[in-house]
Parts: structure tokens; sequence; C-alpha cells
């Protein structure tokens, strides 16, 4: 059915252009629409030149947009522009012969104007190849940006196969050596882990999540966190956002495992993460208190939800001023 509807719109389209056409030749040669006093001569005479034009603007647009569209035609810009001017100029004029014959049998005097077809010939094929090659270069950029979208989506559906089995297998060493000293404290683990991959089973195949539902996941990892680093760790979350937005899934996760990644957190060294969710995005702070093995640069996660959110069109802002890391995250 949409197939139908843009075939008739494109016949539509090469109608009008062909009645716009006959007009402004009229203009332009006899000064007025009108050449004859009789109509049925005038009628005719319109017939004669608008039926052709149709007929041939329609045999170019297929051969540019179908029959050269193609192969190493489609590759070669020179080799179809060299193909679409003989086939083209080849189908004009046995258009116009066979046209001007079978009048010709009814009408003994027929003008032709052969300046006039050669001009709108010329005309008609450098407005069809503009528009070819204008839809062909939009059809190459959309068919790039497809091919990024299933590119990045390869890389990030890779990314969580590597982060969930590397998480499970950190957590289960951290619940048993909670098991050892405090079998309390390892029943809330327990809890929160399974919140955790229940909410990985849920956003499996979810391209972005309520912004509620990840701030939910949140509570449990931050939990999971604040066990393992024996409350040395402390997140502050401040939520003023009142109408119902999306981020990616694991965002926050990701935010927060570069935080715990790159810098000391221990007694000596407590961290503070404050999250902003406000109603221009995400933001997420903590002091600077870099390993010493650890490199100033951005951790794979960021890397991912920077590539994610370029894909998106929108961008990420961080900042490093040596003393505070700070990430602003926009929303999908």
């Amino acid at each position: 059915m949409r197939k139908t509807k843009r075939i008739i719109l494109i016949i539509l389209t090469i109608l009008a252009y062909s009645v716009f056409l006959e007009v402004c030749v009229h203009l332009i040669t006899y000064n007025q629409f009108r050449i004859y006093d009789n109509w049925k001569h005038e009628i005719i005479n319109h017939l004669v030149n608008i039926v052709p034009l149709f007929l041939t603007s329609s045999a170019c647009t297929a051969i540019v947009f179908s029959l050269t569209d193609r192969g190493i035609f489609a590759r070669n810009f020179l080799l179809k522009l060299t193909v679409d001017i003989v086939l083209t100029a080849a189908t004009v004029v046995c258009t116009y012969l066979l046209i001007l014959w079978a009048i010709g049998a009814l009408i003994s005097s027929v003008e032709v104007n052969y300046a006039n077809i050669l001009a709108i010939y010329m005309i008609t094929l450098l407005i069809i190849e503009m528009v070819y090659w204008m839809h062909s270069s939009r059809r190459a950029s959309e068919k790039a940006e497809m091919e990024k979208r299933r590119a990045l989506q390869y890389q990030y559906d890779a990314f969580r196969a590597q982060v969930n089995p590397h998480f499970l297998f950190n957590s289960l060493n951290i619940l048993m050596d909670i098991i050892e000293s405090d079998k309390d404290k390892a029943g809330e683990f327990t809890e929160a882990l399974s919140d955790i991959y229940r909410y990985v089973l849920s956003t499996h195949r979810k391209a972005r999540v309520l912004v509620s539902e990840e701030m939910s996941f949140l509570d449990s990892y931050i939990h999971i966190l604040t066990l393992k680093y024996n409350n040395f760790l402390t997140v502050e979350i401040s939520n003023t956002l009142k109408s119902p937005r999306y981020v990616l899934p694991f965002m926050m996760q990701l935010l927060l495992e570069n935080v715990t990644k790159h810098n000391v957190i221990s007694d000596r060294h407590p961290m503070t993460v404050t999250i902003s969710v406000e109603e221009d995005g995400i933001t997420v702070r903590n002091p600077i208190l870099r390993k010493k093995n650890s490199t100033a640069g951005t951790g794979l996660g960021l890397k991912y939800i920077h590539a994610q959110y370029e894909a998106a069109g929108k961008q990420i802002g961080v900042t490093d001023d040596g003393e505070y890391f700070t990430a602003k995250i926009p929303y999908l």
C-alpha cells in the first residue's frame, strides 16, 4: 500500500512537471498560452506536447532511479551519467518519433520545435540526475548511520556480556568474605544481589529505561558497594525529577563503578559521591582520590556511555578539575 502511494505520488509529480514545462515553453515561445483560435486545435496542440513530455520524463526517471541504480553503475558516477545520457536520449527520440507518427496519421499539420525538445530533455535529465544523487546521498548517510548503530549495539551487547559475569564473580567473592564474618549482612547482600540480577533480566532487550527504574536498581547496587567498602563509600542522592524520563540501562552502575575503579576508598580516604537527578539531566560528582596504578583517562563504562549517547545524537558532559570529577548525563 505504501509503495503504491509512492508510485502514484511520483506519477502526479511528473505530470505536474510536464504541464509546468508546457506552460513555460508556450509563454517563452509565443508570449501567451493560447496560439490557436480553435479550442480543439489548442487542446490537441497541448496534448501533443504534454504527452511526450510526461512519457519521456517518466522513462528518464525509471532509467536513472531503477535501471542504472545498481551494480557498477551505482558505484561509478561518470559511467552511470554516460549510460543515463545515452539511454534517455534514445528513449526521448524513439518516444517523439512514435508519437509524431501516431498523431501524423490523424492530423496533417503538426508543428514540432526540435530546439525546444532538446532543451527540455537536457533540463529534465539534469533535474532527474540532481534529485537522484541527492536521494542517493541521503540513502547512503542513512545506511551508514544504521550500520553505526548496529555496530554500537553489538559492542554494547558484548560489553554487557563482559560486565555481568565479571560483576557476579566479584560479588560472590564479597559474599564469601561476608558470610564468614556476619551472616545477617550476608543475607542483606544476597537479597540486594538478587534484585540486581532481576533488573538485569528485565532490561536485557531494552535500549532505554525509566529513570525511576534505574534509580531503584541503583539502590541495590549501592547497598552492595556499602557492604564491600565497610561504609567508607557514601552515595548522596538528590532527586527533584517530576516528569518521566529515560536513560541507558546500567548507566548509573557504570558511573559508580568508574568511581570505585579509579579512586582510593578506605577508612583514611572515605569517598562521598553526590548524584543530582534534575529536570535537565543527571549529575554524578565525586572527589578525586586517584589510585597510584590508575590512569587519568575515562574508564570502559564511560566510553560506552559516550558511544551510546553519540549514536542517539546527544553528548554527555565530563569535567575533571583535579579535585572533582563530574559527569552530566542528558536524558534520552
